[in-house]
């Protein structure tokens, strides 16, 4: 650990693990942020493919828009090929 600046007798410091998902946190540290942005699920691509293949291009237009909205949806060259 590495201070940022000088610590001074009865300062409070604080230490950050940095932006890890909960499986991440739990795993090495043993606890969780509920509600936490940098969750994150990987899904194979297989399971993609699976899916997108049931709906129309607008339906995945519209669903990849919520997603977008939300700030949960990041654009891989995959997902390009299908919409």
């Amino acid at each position: 650990m590495r201070a940022i600046k000088p610590i001074y007798q009865g300062d409070q410091i604080y230490n950050t693990y940095g932006n890890l998902p909960n499986h991440d946190l739990l795993r090495r540290y043993g606890y969780i942020l509920p509600g936490s942005k940098d969750d994150l699920v990987e899904i194979s691509a297989e399971m993609i493919v699976q899916c997108i293949s049931r709906h129309t291009e607008d339906e995945i237009r519209r669903r990849i828009d919520i997603l977008d909205e939300e700030e949960i949806y990041e654009e891989y060259p995959l997902l390009k090929t299908f919409v």
